[in-house]
């Protein structure tokens, strides 16, 4: 699970931070975020790069270092530049102070709970509980594994700062994934509790009608 924020935001911190430790072209930065395997906690899409660099380019973000046609696809290589480094600069800013917008479609599929009040509901309760339950399962699984391969996954590095910038991320996700497993279970208990089910309406009550006085 990940909270993902603006995919325009991502894809241009992650380009412009990137080229800050100096030139490269798409080829080389996708190698990178692969790597880092982000498609699993980012909302980034590896072949966004490429247009991504386009654009960046036309904005001053960046600029074309050199084109290299010897072998292969042509590879343009770009660098960051001053317009670029102070965009960086405040979009790391925003990173780190802003509370994150989440974005996920469960919370949508949630609010269509309220479509079974006026009899045009999605899906059964009863599949939703369901599908609640295996979320529940593959939660639990996930968090299972990632808790017990936590040492293989961090401890590659013989260099200690590093091993501590990977376990805070690490760490990061994995107390996200909790936090999404004990909100599950509180959504599947308050569904089988009937919580968000309607309640019928009370029966009105016949108005009193006032006895007419006989002249």
């Amino acid at each position: 699970m990940s909270s993902r924020g603006p995919s325009g935001d991502v894809t241009k911190l992650a380009v412009l931070g990137l080229l800050a430790t100096g030139p490269n072209h798409g080829y080389g930065l996708r190698a990178i975020l692969e790597g880092w395997e982000t498609h699993r906690w980012l909302d980034l899409t590896y072949s966004s790069i490429y247009a991504a660099l386009h654009r960046f380019a036309a904005l001053g973000l960046v600029e074309v270092v050199r084109v290299d046609a010897e072998h292969g696809p042509n590879r343009t290589t770009y660098r960051l530049t001053k317009k670029g480094r102070e965009e960086l600069e405040g979009l790391a800013r925003r990173a780190w102070t802003e509370v994150p917008r989440w974005s996920m479609p469960i919370d949508l599929t949630g609010m269509y709970l309220t479509f079974d009040w006026i009899g045009a509901g999605i899906l059964d309760r009863a599949e939703i509980e369901t599908l609640l339950d295996e979320r529940v399962g593959t939660l639990d699984a996930t968090i299972t594994f990632l808790s017990g391969s936590k040492e293989h996954m961090v401890g590659v590095s013989d260099l200690a700062p590093l091993r501590a910038v990977q376990a805070a991320h690490f760490d990061h996700g994995l107390q996200l994934l909790r936090a999404e497993l004990e909100w599950t279970k509180e959504t599947l208990a308050s569904l089988r509790a009937g919580a968000f089910d309607l309640d019928a309406p009370s029966p009105r009550k016949p108005k009193a009608t006032a006895k007419r006085r006989r002249s």
